[in-house]
């Protein structure tokens, strides 16, 4: 350990009273070199001459005496050297005293602690750095717990640092984050039942990414490679993989109806498996102990289907989930309709008279065609041919409609309508983007003010509903300057509200027999008004849930006696609880 003294000379002036003058020196002291004082003030004040001298005799005296030290010491040098540069001028020694790789080592250890950015910014916070400065930063405390790693726990890094993590925390009284952070290393959730964390998630409204996040779940690890070597397995959709393991279930279900007594004619003559995903909650499962539950009785549409051994009912199935499973092509394709071979451009000239024709099995041998091209035809003959079969058909799906889709569906295209009006396009070629933003800015705030209506991004069932009724039709009409086109609106709305409630009711031969009898004739007239007065935006396009509404309603409350029975209301909200539709 190198020390230093400070001597302070004072120098006497002529004329003036003695006046110390000290010099700072620092004088450079090996090891073992006793001082008598750390500080030596030698005062040389006054004018006598004796004093001077023997002053200088005792710095002389002093001097000598650091030399005598100095040279029992290599490594000291007895210069003196001024303060600033002093802890240089230590650290040279240690430098001379040190040779080849501990002199480097030493070198590195000692980086960390020299003043590097004197001057410039001050250090930051390692947490407030970018990730490759991080890096950067502790690259050699990283090496060391590799090295470590390496030769204590078999190259488990990973391990090594969240055990250090781990302890941290428990040194600082952190027990919860470290039982979170010890749950996680052992792949471990915190002990709540599956079924509990559901009901959470349900009750809450949160999705997946958002309950995750709150509760930090911990995702399950298993993989294939926990499946017994000789199994074969295959991961399914859940509808397709429920579908698959019912009708493996037939024999069994079949043999156990007969042993109840449940069996009958019809019982035996097929199986049928049909999915039904659009219950309305939770309470329309009920478990009975001893004896049978009856869930839901109707005698139409349920009558046909009653007799047999199990149907789930195949609707809440939107046009893209519909066109995803029966290999059509997507909803903007030119054959229209999931239900019927219409074009857009035939839709629009013949807006009500249409009836339903396609079927599972047609849909596949279609795609027979679409994949062998047996007639050697070009793309646009074969895609007349099989009308818009493009991929396997993969599970069958009820040919109905859906009938909150239908709702959101035409919502939408009012909404669309009513800015039109509202800028009175029928007198206009091709509005631009600006000016249709003005309409539809114009159109919200009057919903806003008339109806306490806020804009929506997408539409969704409850702003359909607000939005087609007659007060609402009544606000938008505020805003239309054409006395004309306000009771072309109004009449338009009113043959709207006719018509809803015969998709919309659980049996309309009972609820609204009237409406159900007058449905084709305003149809006929909705149709009428959209090739006329609104012939600026229905020339030779339609969209595809209107085009269903005024032609294929009438055909399913015919067949099946209801649309609105088997209506996807409940299951919407599973759709944003749990990102897919799901079988209750």
């Amino acid at each position: 350990m190198l020390r230093s003294s400070t001597i302070t000379q004072q120098a006497p002036l002529p004329s003036e009273p003695p006046v110390e003058k000290e010099v700072e020196l620092k004088v450079c002291e090996p090891d073992g070199l006793s001082v008598p004082s750390s500080v030596m003030k030698l005062c040389l004040g006054g004018k006598n001459k004796e004093n001077v001298e023997g002053a200088g005799r005792q710095v002389d005296l002093k001097l000598q005496e650091i030399d005598t030290h100095m040279n029992h010491l290599r490594e000291s040098c007895g210069e003196l050297v001024r303060f600033e540069s002093f802890a240089d001028h230590c650290l040279n020694h240690c430098f001379e005293r040190d040779g080849g790789k501990e002199q480097q080592n030493r070198e590195q250890n000692l980086d960390g602690y020299l003043p590097v950015n004197k001057g410039g910014r001050p250090r930051q916070h390692l947490l407030s750095l970018t990730r490759r400065a991080q890096k950067h930063r502790l690259r050699e405390l990283k090496n060391q717990v590799k090295v470590f790693a390496d030769k204590e726990e078999g190259g488990d890094v990973k391990s090594v640092c969240l055990t250090l993590f781990l302890l941290a925390l428990r040194a600082g009284n952190e027990h919860k984050q470290a039982d979170e952070l010890e749950a996680m290393m052992q792949g471990r959730g915190l002990g709540l039942h599956p079924a509990v964390c559901l009901a959470i998630r349900v009750n809450t409204f949160l999705s997946c990414s958002q309950y995750h996040k709150m509760y930090r779940t911990v995702k399950a690890t298993t993989s294939i490679d926990d499946v017994p070597a000789d199994s074969i397995a295959r991961r399914f959709r859940y509808d397709v993989a429920l579908v698959s393991a019912l009708k493996d279930l037939e024999e069994d279900i079949m043999e156990g109806l007969r042993e109840r007594g449940l069996d009958d004619s019809k019982c035996t003559s097929g199986f049928t498996v049909v999915i039904k995903e659009s219950c309305d909650g939770m309470g329309d499962v009920i478990e009975g102990e001893d004896e049978a539950v009856t869930i839901f009785q109707e005698p139409k549409p349920n009558s046909e289907l009653s007799c047999r051994p199990l149907c789930l009912m195949s609707t809440g199935y939107d046009e893209k989930m519909v066109r995803d499973m029966e290999g059509l092509e997507a909803s903007g394709s030119t054959y229209i309709c999931t239900l019927c071979d219409s074009t857009r451009a035939e839709a629009s000239q013949n807006m009500v008279l249409h009836s339903i024709t396609r079927s599972h099995d047609e849909n596949l041998e279609r795609y027979e065609i679409w994949r062998t091209n047996p007639f050697s035809e070009s793309v646009e003959e074969l895609r007349d041919r099989v009308k818009g079969v493009s991929a396997k058909p993969f599970m069958e799906t009820q040919p109905t409609l859906d009938a909150l889709h239908c709702d959101i569906g035409n919502a939408t295209e009012f909404y669309k309508i009513f800015q039109d009006e509202i800028g009175e396009v029928y007198l206009k070629n091709n509005p631009t983007r600006e000016e249709r933003r003005c309409w539809r800015s114009a159109l919200d705030k009057q919903l806003r003010k008339k109806m306490k209506l806020k804009p929506v991004m997408r539409m969704n069932g409850n702003y359909a509903r607000r939005l087609m009724t007659r007060e609402a039709v009544e606000a938008v009409c505020e805003l239309v300057l054409s006395e004309e086109r306000r009771e072309a609106l109004k009449e338009l709305m009113e043959l709207y509200l006719q018509m809803k409630p015969v998709w919309r009711s659980t049996c309309p031969a009972r609820d609204c027999p009237d409406q159900l009898c007058r449905y084709s004739f305003n149809s006929q007239r909705f149709a009428e008004l959209l090739s006329s007065t609104f012939k600026y935006r229905y020339d030779g396009k339609i969209t595809n849930y209107l085009h269903k509404t005024l032609a294929h309603v009438p055909e399913i409350v015919e067949r099946d006696g209801s649309i609105g029975a088997w209506a996807s209301e409940g299951n919407e909200s599973g759709n944003k609880l749990f990102r897919r539709f799901h079988v209750w």
